[in-house]
């Protein structure tokens, strides 16, 4: 059931929690002891900093463990409207052309919400001990969902929670290929190419493209699906990089399986 709470007895607790976690981070996440202080620090600063500029007055409105909304004045703080707050600060500073405000806005809600996915996965990869893994899962993931296409979230929201929960997933398949035979994880590595060679690229209805593009996107996606894929198994079988292999089996399975959804 949804209630309203003092929004500072709101941070307190969560503040709370999170510093009892990251103290005992070595034994829960084995991850450095130093690791967890400087994020605790880190932290810290931006809860001090976050009681110092809003309001004492404003509550939380909690809906679900997932999803929380900071309510203030009758209006809601979500996403679209820290990206307006930027772009007004834009158009403060430089001339821009008052009819293309709405992409401007656009860009920017895109860009907070890639920033915010970006992070929380370097912070899951962390926490799960192998922040490379996370590198490398984000620079395959983006790069060929980029030009390639695939299933998209109905809201933003939607969209942070699905792409953590398929880099969760990736890790997951990642440590199970450590372990298992490398024939195996190359069938699967194949059969998760010839999906994104096939399929690629996944037209999206709101944001039609000419043919040409098109055309551009399939060729680009092509290319990096050889080049990757031939790197990888040189790295593999010459550098023995065994671990760099099974991130990025996972990861192309991921792509692979945003592109059936």
């Amino acid at each position: 059931s949804r209630q309203n709470i003092s929004y500072l007895s709101f941070m307190d607790t969560v503040y709370s929690i999170w510093k009892v976690l990251l103290k005992n981070m070595k034994e829960v996440f084995a991850v450095n002891s130093k690791t967890a202080d400087s994020f605790l620090l880190f932290l810290s600063v931006i809860y001090r900093s976050i009681q110092r500029i809003l309001p004492i007055d404003k509550t939380i409105l909690i809906s679900s463990p997932f999803c929380f909304i900071l309510k203030t004045k009758g209006g809601f703080v979500l996403l679209q409207q820290y990206a307006s707050c930027i772009v007004d600060f834009l158009y403060q500073g430089a001339t821009l052309d008052k009819a293309k405000r709405a992409i401007y806005q656009y860009g920017m809600e895109l860009t907070l919400s890639m920033t915010a996915a970006v992070l929380s996965i370097l912070l899951l990869a962390a926490f799960l001990g192998n922040f490379f893994w996370g590198i490398v899962f984000l620079i395959v993931f983006i790069s060929f969902r980029l030009p390639g296409g695939g299933y998209h979230a109905s809201s933003y929201r939607n969209c942070f929670l699905l792409t953590n929960s398929v880099f969760l997933v990736s890790f997951a398949f990642s440590s199970v290929f450590v372990n298992i035979s490398n024939a195996i994880v190359v069938i699967f590595l194949l059969g998760s190419d010839i999906i994104i060679w096939v399929l690629s690229p996944i037209s999206n209805p709101h944001h039609p493209v000419s043919e040409r593009i098109v055309r551009k996107n399939r060729n680009i996606v092509r290319g990096m699906v050889i080049c990757g894929t031939l790197f990888i198994l040189l790295g593999k079988w010459i550098f023995l990089y065994d671990s760099l292999f099974c991130m990025y089996s996972a990861s192309i399975a991921a792509v692979a399986v945003m592109m059936i959804l």
